[in-house]
Parts: C-alpha cells; sequence; structure tokens
C-alpha cells in the first residue's frame, strides 16, 4: 500500500491573461512541511517571486525571473531559506512587452 501525501490547501490559476506590469498573486497559504509551487508564461515569460514568512508571507525564497516556466519546492527537511511553519504565497509579474501575456501557475501545501 502506497502512502499519498494529505495536502492543507492549494491555489491555482490557469490561462490567466496579465496586462504589461501587472501582478497577480495566489495566497497565502499555510504550510507545517511541504511547499510546491509552479508556473508557466507565454510571450517574454514572467517574473515569479514565491514568498514565505513564519506569520506573513512577505520573505522572497524563491524567484524566477523572465521565466516560460518554474517548479520550486520546500520542505522542513530541505527548506531552501524557508520556514515551517509558515505560509507561502506565489506571484508573478509580466516585465515583457507582450500585453495579455497567458500565466498559468498553482501553489500547494501540507
Amino acid at each position: 500500500m502506497t502512502a499519498l501525501p494529505a495536502f492543507a490547501d492549494s491555489n491555482s490559476v490557469t490561462d490567466l491573461r496579465l496586462a504589461l506590469g501587472a501582478t497577480v498573486c495566489i495566497g497565502p497559504l499555510s504550510a507545517t512541511s511541504y511547499t510546491d509551487a509552479q508556473g508557466t508564461a507565454n510571450g517574454g515569460g514572467a517574473n515569479f517571486a514565491v514568498l514565505n514568512g513564519a506569520v506573513n508571507a512577505t520573505q522572497v525564497v524563491y524567484l524566477a525571473f523572465n521565466s516560460s516556466a518554474f517548479h520550486a519546492t520546500f520542505s522542513s527537511s530541505f527548506p531552501q531559506g524557508a520556514t515551517f511553519p509558515g505560509k507561502f504565497k506565489l506571484c508573478a509579474t509580466n516585465p515583457s512587452t507582450t500585453n495579455n501575456t497567458r500565466i498559468s501557475m498553482s501553489l500547494t501545501t501540507n
């Protein structure tokens, strides 16, 4: 029998059109031991940021500039600068000259 992870919370946006210079965020979500963040963007890509903190998700723990795709995981055993338990938020900004950049991203915690 295989144990499946129990997720405390998740949030996502799919095929969202992001105007020039606009930013969209999902979260904050509470995490006790694990967080998975990922996103994609067309055109010139997007700037993705994962934010974290014990009480509020205000500290940047991951940045991907002008990225067409990214995937980052954080865990209490390999936190990569993140605080557990804590809050996580994922943001995407359209820095390109492409108006209405298509963004998809998801944030999952447990």
